[in-house]
């Protein structure tokens, strides 16, 4: 087997809009559906990520990615799973409130979460460390399960940032300047060496 059959390559795409996205409400593992502009979105990614040739498409459970990879699979037709591992953060008790809302209500609490970095972690949520952990542990599972092969990942944005800080060798602080560009799919790449960063901001879903 060569180099390139045993390297397996993943789009990672975040799911697309919805009516919390819209009001600016934190979702976490609160789910909400799609918005009508999000569904258009979806549909049109097909055709950007065919040309990538992917083999299967995994996505998380939570239906506001379930339904983005079924609008996405519209065009691509490939084998579609759900895998628990690419869940969203849970944001606990923040989950339905705005940003600015939990700044009015928590300030002090909420600027000594952002301060921990990597162990932020919402009050009766979960951490980034945990996330990131469970993330790419799913990543190396499904690199032995589909070995050489292209998989899109539709998940969410913590989910995303989680994998590719990780990789950056990021801190996960508000003084890091951001990296990851709205509207762009990340590509990694995985083989005996671990998980590696091939395009970041690699695929523009416009």
């Amino acid at each position: 087997m060569n180099d390139k059959a045993k390297t397996t390559r993943f789009i990672l795409v975040r799911h697309a809009q919805t009516k919390w996205n819209q009001m600016k409400l934190i979702q976490g593992m609160t789910d909400s559906p799609l918005t009508p502009e999000g569904v258009q979105a979806a549909r049109s990614w097909g055709a950007i990520l065919k040309e990538y040739s992917p083999d299967r498409m995994i996505c998380s459970p939570l239906n506001r990615a379930v339904d983005t990879a079924v609008y996405i699979n519209e065009t691509l037709d490939l084998p579609l799973s759900q895998d628990v591992g690419f869940l969203e953060q849970s944001w606990g008790r923040w989950e339905g409130k705005t940003l600015a809302e939990i700044k009015q209500e928590s300030p002090v609490i909420l600027q000594s979460m952002v301060d921990l970095g990597w162990e932020f972690s919402p009050p009766g949520g979960e951490s980034r460390i945990s996330v990131m952990k469970r993330c790419t542990k799913a990543l190396q599972t499904l690199h032995e399960k589909w070995t050489g092969q292209t998989l899109i990942i539709v998940a969410h944005r913590g989910v995303i940032a989680c994998i590719m800080y990780h990789l950056l060798g990021r801190a996960f602080l508000p003084s890091e300047p951001s990296v990851l560009k709205k509207g762009y799919a990340q590509i990694l790449t995985c083989d005996g060496a671990g998980l590696k960063i091939e395009a970041l901001n690699g695929v523009a879903l416009k």
